[in-house]
């Protein structure tokens, strides 16, 4: 609310869902005051098309909470993007930048199967899970939706990156072509949004087809962000002031703090953020030791992130005919005991889930265990209450200098949407920043935040 508050030209949500209580409304209301009294403001929302239109016990949706930005008034118009960076239409008129943007992504892989499926599991296959908020040159990214229990009692990691243009840039950018991407809600929607009569009346995705024409095939719209979301990283990766191969905060040379956003979506063939989190969590092995942790609610990683993870140091040799010495490594994972999984109280088949995931922990405990020893992982299992878990990103700390079995505090995080798993790699829309530094400053509160967990 404090940079919703703040915020003067641009405003960017963007999370799987928002939810339908009370502190939604509030939050919903806080953007519709800001709008009302900061000319220029632009505003878009992003959200999964399946589970933004699913109603809740009372009929609501995610768009019943956002109707107030859509009512037909002239002072809220929506935006309709075609996908060039920075352009913007309201109805098919320019605005200016001004206006309310709500934008419903569906992967195009999937689109034709999921429109077959009833609510719920038309969210199996794939769903939008980019969680990246954008407050003018403050960006927070988060694993957290925006609904009230994740605003209460479900745990999640928050970061904030504020005064800082580039990567604001690049988000608003990202966030820009994934609503072009996206079927856009129109102006005047109400309550009954959740019915599949309202659904058919959202506009399809502009990054293919032109004003006026109906719809494109879904490969087309694959084809066409992929193209654009590589634009994007090539126009800030030619104004980044970081030259390549240069060494990093980790060294501890060269610039203090290095922020790599990363994308995914394996069934677009992006897949940066893959590559980014298998290369972290090899980094005891890479960088000879160190301690590193992987922390989700869900513990399914994919077979490239156990054998990573299970990567041993080369040992270090202390001198011509002296024997060995051992580098500390260490590989930690923390989790969401049964009771704080967030389908532990659910109802049908999804209340399974919670056996499933503990069968699944302890298979990847008994590999890492099998090739790099028992003494040298851990897994902890996070429960408080009633409260539910869901912390997700991966943290390296090198060794301490000196100090046998000791480790400093993280230079290294990786924070945003990923749970890890194969569904993160392959099939859902991810985004993630890589956090790189030597600050001292920022190296303790990272470690702070890890010990917290």
């Amino acid at each position: 609310m404090g940079g919703i508050g703040r915020a003067n030209s641009r405003l960017r949500l963007a999370a799987l869902y928002l939810g339908t209580e009370e502190l939604e409304q509030a939050l919903v209301a806080g953007v519709l005051q800001r709008i009302r009294s900061t000319r220029g403001l632009s505003v878009s929302v992003l959200l999964d098309r399946m589970r933004a239109t699913r109603p809740d016990q009372f009929g609501r949706t995610s768009i019943s909470t956002l109707s107030p930005l859509l009512a037909p008034a002239g002072d809220v118009q929506p935006i309709v993007t075609d996908g060039a960076l920075g352009s913007a239409s309201a109805g098919g008129e320019g605005v200016g930048g001004e206006g309310v943007g709500v934008h419903l992504f569906h992967p195009p892989a999937v689109a034709d199967i999921v429109a077959q499926l009833p609510p719920r599991f038309n969210e199996i296959l794939a769903v939008q899970h980019v969680k990246a908020f954008v407050f003018d040159n403050d960006v927070l990214i988060t694993g957290a939706n925006m609904s009230s229990d994740y605003f209460t009692n479900r745990h999640d990691r928050y970061v904030l990156i504020s005064g800082e243009p580039q990567v604001a840039d690049f988000f608003d950018d990202l966030l820009k072509v994934l609503g072009a991407c996206s079927f856009t809600v129109p102006r005047g929607v109400g309550s009954g949004f959740g019915t599949e009569r309202a659904r058919t009346r959202l506009i399809p995705p502009r990054c293919v087809t032109a004003p006026g024409c109906c719809t494109a095939h879904p490969l087309e719209v694959s084809r066409a962000m992929t193209a654009r979301i590589h634009d994007v990283f090539h126009k800030h990766r030619a104004q980044s002031t970081v030259e390549e191969g240069a060494e990093g905060p980790c060294d501890g040379v060269g610039a203090t703090t290095f922020v790599v956003p990363t994308v995914q979506l394996g069934s677009a063939d992006l897949r940066q953020d893959e590559s980014v989190c298998t290369q972290a969590m090899a980094l005891p092995s890479e960088l000879g030791g160190g301690s590193v942790t992987v922390s989700s609610p869900y513990c399914n990683f994919t077979p490239a992130a156990l054998q990573s993870l299970a990567r041993r140091p080369l040992p270090s040799v202390k001198g011509e005919g002296s024997e060995q010495a051992s580098t500390p490594a260490r590989v930690e994972l923390i989790t969401a005991a049964s009771e704080a999984n967030g389908f532990y109280a659910s109802r049908g088949v999804s209340s399974l889930l919670p056996t499933a995931y503990a069968i699944l922990e302890y298979d990847a405990l008994i590999f890492l265990e099998d090739r790099i020893g028992a003494a040298d992982v851990t897994l902890r299992l996070w429960r408080r209450g009633t409260d539910t878990f869901h912390a997700k990103g991966i943290w390296y700390a090198p060794p301490a200098r000196g100090q046998d079995d000791a480790f400093e505090d993280p230079c290294l995080t990786v924070v945003g949407s990923s749970n890890f798993g194969v569904r993160s790699t392959e099939r859902d829309l991810e985004a993630q920043i890589l956090l790189v530094t030597s600050d001292h400053t920022l190296r303790g509160a990272l470690g702070r935040e890890l010990k917290a967990l």
